[in-house]
């Protein structure tokens, strides 16, 4: 009985671990917003389009989001993006990461 008890308390600490960024394994992609533990929260659930479209931010049609947005939004999208050479999938993507980052933010 003790036993049992034992087990399924082990279990509840496992489920209960807060959330940490994902690893991929060997092939495998994750979206930015699992890798990424800041995504997903706050300010970028509404801001980034790529999260609010469920498409990781490498593959985006950015161009296109953009060329619909207001001034603010654009502003604010690229406070956002001069954040993504922090993010854990930027070094397996940096090459499609800086095209986004230039086109976004845009001096």
């Amino acid at each position: 009985m003790q036993e049992d008890i034992a087990e399924e308390t082990a279990e509840e600490q496992v489920e209960e671990k807060p959330a940490e960024a994902e690893e991929a394994k060997e092939g495998e992609e994750i979206p930015c917003w699992k890798a990424n533990p800041g995504c997903g929260t706050g300010e970028c659930t509404s801001v980034c389009p790529a999260y609010v479209n469920r498409t990781v931010c490498w593959q985006f049609d950015w161009k296109t989001a953009t060329e619909g947005m207001d001034d603010m939004s654009k502003a604010e999208l690229a406070k956002l993006v001069q954040n993504c050479p922090t993010c854990p999938v930027y070094k397996n993507h940096s090459k499609e990461m800086r095209k986004i980052m230039a086109l976004v933010i845009k001096k």
